[in-house]
């Protein structure tokens, strides 16, 4: 039988990489030095006999292995963790089980911590296939607790304020708008936008009521690949700020408010009212953490 040679620690390491495309960023995440996670790399590279990574600078890009082990990680890691979820719940039968899901899939790197928090009282599934719209998910009861940025309108809902994100224009440092304080929907006209799909929030709330259509629109699933595009000056991008990880700008990419005032947006937990005593322990983790702060806050962030 051929030996592999990878873990788990290695696969979670390039999901990181790629979230953040910082070694820096991901190296925080692990709470490792940087130059321990440079080792763990260069030593699973040495084990596979493959390069993983072009060091451009002190950029690290993806090689077409490191995408094709981290293929296998976004494949193998959900199971590891259902796998998880489910042997706990073995040995504690009687915990409540709550489905959860939200409206972005950028929620999901800092939702886990959340319910690492409550995991003795409550045992949450996470259900991404209803994150196009959790609150139709939440009436029609495929799942118990919906986040999203609007409240759940129903007679039989409780709808409850979490946190308030910022949207802001990603651009390179060589951009023409890096010099502006911030961005009006008029500076938009001649741009080519990368979104996670051609529908967007902050271009319908920022764009639409000026009539304002983009040059181009091209929708890119990972943040990763839009921060390499968008570093690369081939266009902007309007990103949430706790995507950024509470910045404003990185070694060659910076972030503008959209307009002056800013665009917001609010967080609402929307759950069916009869479902309180299940869904409170999960409730308050998510109404004690707020993404973009905890980012800010944590001791091991590079400032």
């Amino acid at each position: 039988m051929h030996s592999i040679k990878w873990e788990l620690k290695h696969l979670h390491t390039l999901q990181l990489m790629e979230q953040t495309e910082s070694i820096t960023a991901a190296a925080d995440r692990l709470f490792l030095t940087q130059s321990s996670l440079s080792r763990r790399i260069l030593k699973l590279e040495a084990l596979l006999g493959v390069q993983l990574f072009e060091r451009i600078g002190k950029r690290m890009i993806m090689t077409a292995a490191g995408k094709r082990l981290l293929a296998l990680a976004n494949q193998i890691m959900p199971l590891c963790e259902e796998a998880d979820r489910d042997l706990v719940a073995l040995t504690q039968p009687n915990r409540p089980t709550v489905r959860i899901a939200t409206q972005c899939f950028t929620c999901y790197h800092w939702l886990p911590s959340v319910i690492k928090a409550c995991q003795e009282h409550t045992r949450a599934e996470v259900v991404a296939e209803a994150t196009d719209d959790p609150n139709r998910a939440l009436l029609a009861g495929e799942i118990d607790l919906s986040i999203a940025n609007r409240p759940c309108d129903h007679r039989q809902v409780t709808s409850t304020p979490l946190f308030t994100d910022e949207y802001l224009a990603v651009i390179s440092k060589d951009h023409p708008w890096a010099r502006r304080e911030y961005i009006m929907p008029d500076d938009c006209r001649d741009e080519h936008f990368f979104q996670y799909a051609q529908a967007s929030r902050a271009m319908d709330e920022f764009l639409k009521p000026q009539q304002i259509q983009p040059k181009q629109v091209s929708a890119v699933p990972l943040t990763g690949s839009i921060m390499q595009l968008v570093r690369a000056g081939l266009g902007a991008s309007f990103l949430s700020e706790w995507v950024l990880g509470g910045k404003r700008s990185g070694l060659d990419w910076v972030a503008k408010p959209l307009g002056q005032a800013g665009l917001f947006r609010q967080w609402y937990a929307s759950h069916l009212t009869t479902q309180t005593p299940n869904i409170t322990p999960l409730l308050m983790a998510l109404i004690e953490t707020n993404p973009v702060q905890a980012e800010l806050d944590s001791p091991h962030k590079s400032r």
